[in-house]
């Protein structure tokens, strides 16, 4: 048949079915591309999660996955610091005015029976007021009797004054305690004798009491006000929930519910988050190549072709992450031959369209390993450099060359993130194990493009310049 097309070719079957340029098709392509990608990578993504109970004895270490408010501990600080809080009191005007008209009542008894005393009416005496019953003592007594009308006169108003002093402020329980040296620190200020002192001080401590009033409100505002000044507390991204072997208290549950780490707690924010951003990736990617009305934009087969090799790295992506999860080290995913992607669509389909795979699979690459940013720079940087060495296409040495440039930008970009995020300083054991994943990375990237480069001419039809050069 030439160079024609085999009868088991993708494109001599969308052919025959009219599918090739069919734009319903091509939707459900880019359709199918966003499903896959979210199924392989969603498990990526989302946190593990646990099935642990108060009283039981972790089998496993659990690590914060994000960092979460922890909202047991807020509560409790906010409660801790509401009940800091004193109880707010209102002044109740009507103690003193009490206060004022019991004092007045007393002087105005006082002056009565000095005026009766002295006239001896009827040759009758008036009963002697009952000062004692009014909480005077017999010396304060004796002293209240023992003054002049005029010095009575101002010991009334010096008692007033000294009660309205006092109870203009509040004037609490523990302040009817020490009344006495409240009292005597306003006598200090009166010019009078030691007997007006003393029944003037006899009085006002007789007629003081307690102006406080609850306020609830007021109290409820308070404490409201220092619960919203405490800040939340966090639990932050890395930090151990519970060790291996320890009790899990009702704490950890707590933390964790915080964290959506339970199997009771399906995150559907996630999985719906997730899903939004596969879908604007995709048309994002969609909307470049439809505007640049290129072959793939024109031809579902070539379209087709472009969404196995994003979907075939994706799934490289899930197993990476799966290795990681099992236990190999975390810098495993620099040995992921991403770079094999953007080189296989510089092939098929030009430079401009594997310049945005190549930010198409760092992106992904992020996300499947924690959305951090040295994946996302690796991947993106030695996947440039990749695409860079497949100028030329006239040999398979070129693949070489790609590979060599990959794992040389890889090795760039892992030094530049070991160095900026080492919070430690840095560790060269770690950097060069990290190196190493790179440059395999690199190098691996040439092993796949050369080895599936034939299989996906032949099954989907499609001649590169290389195929037509052999």
């Amino acid at each position: 048949m030439g160079m024609g097309k085999p009868r088991w070719s993708l494109a001599f079957i969308l052919r025959r079915y009219h599918l090739k340029t069919n734009i319903r098709f091509r939707a459900a392509i880019y359709a199918a591309l966003t499903l896959f990608l979210y199924f392989v990578l969603v498990g990526t993504v989302l946190p593990q999660r646990y099935n642990l109970a108060p009283g039981q004895v972790s089998p496993i270490t659990v690590v914060a996955p994000r960092s979460a408010v922890d909202e047991q501990a807020t509560l409790a600080a906010r409660r801790a610091a509401a009940s800091a809080v004193a109880p707010r009191y209102d002044i109740n005007p009507q103690v003193e005015a009490a206060a004022l008209v019991k004092v007045g009542g007393l002087f105005t008894a006082v002056a009565q029976y000095q005026t009766e005393a002295r006239l001896h009416l009827n040759r009758r005496v008036v009963p002697l007021p009952n000062l004692t019953a009014a909480g005077l003592t017999a010396h304060e007594t004796n002293a209240l009797l023992s003054l002049d009308p005029v010095r009575l006169a101002a010991a009334r108003a010096d008692a007033m004054t000294i009660v309205r002093r006092i109870l203009a402020g509040q004037f609490s329980q523990s302040d009817q305690a020490r009344a006495g040296m409240i009292i005597d620190q306003q006598l200090v200020t009166l010019d009078v004798g030691r007997a007006a002192r003393l029944a003037i001080g006899g009085i006002v401590h007789s007629v003081l009491k307690p102006n406080l009033v609850y306020d609830p409100i007021s109290t409820r505002l308070a404490r409201a006000a220092a619960e919203r000044a405490v800040p939340p507390i966090w639990i932050n991204k890395g930090d151990v929930i519970v060790h291996r072997g320890e009790l899990v208290s009702y704490s950890v549950i707590g933390r964790m519910k915080d964290l959506k780490l339970l199997k009771t707690q399906p995150d559907y924010a996630d999985f719906g988050g997730f899903f939004f951003f596969v879908a604007a990736l995709t048309l994002a990617t969609a909307t470049f190549i439809q505007v640049r009305k290129g072959r793939v934009a024109r031809d579902n087969v070539h379209l087709l072709l472009y969404a196995s090799l994003v979907g075939f790295m994706a799934v490289l992506l899930a197993v990476a992450r799966a290795a990681v999860d099992a236990g190999l080290p975390s810098a495993v995913f620099y040995a992921i031959p991403i770079a094999a992607g953007s080189m296989m669509v510089a092939m098929f389909f030009g430079m401009s369209l594997a310049m945005l795979t190549a930010v198409l699979l760092a992106v992904l690459t992020s996300a499947a390993f924690g959305f951090a940013f040295p994946p996302l720079f690796t991947a993106m940087f030695g996947s440039l450099a990749a695409i860079m060495g497949m100028t030329r296409v006239q040999h398979r040495r070129i693949f070489v060359r790609a590979g060599l440039l990959a794992a040389a930008a890889n090795t760039v970009a892992i030094v530049i993130m070991h160095f900026l995020l080492a919070a430690a300083g840095p560790d060269l054991r770690t950097l060069l194990v990290a190196v190493a994943f790179g440059v395999a990375g690199g190098l691996s990237s040439t092993v796949v493009t050369i080895g599936i480069l034939p299989y996906l001419e032949t099954f989907f039809g499609v001649i590169t310049h290389m195929g037509l050069l052999e």
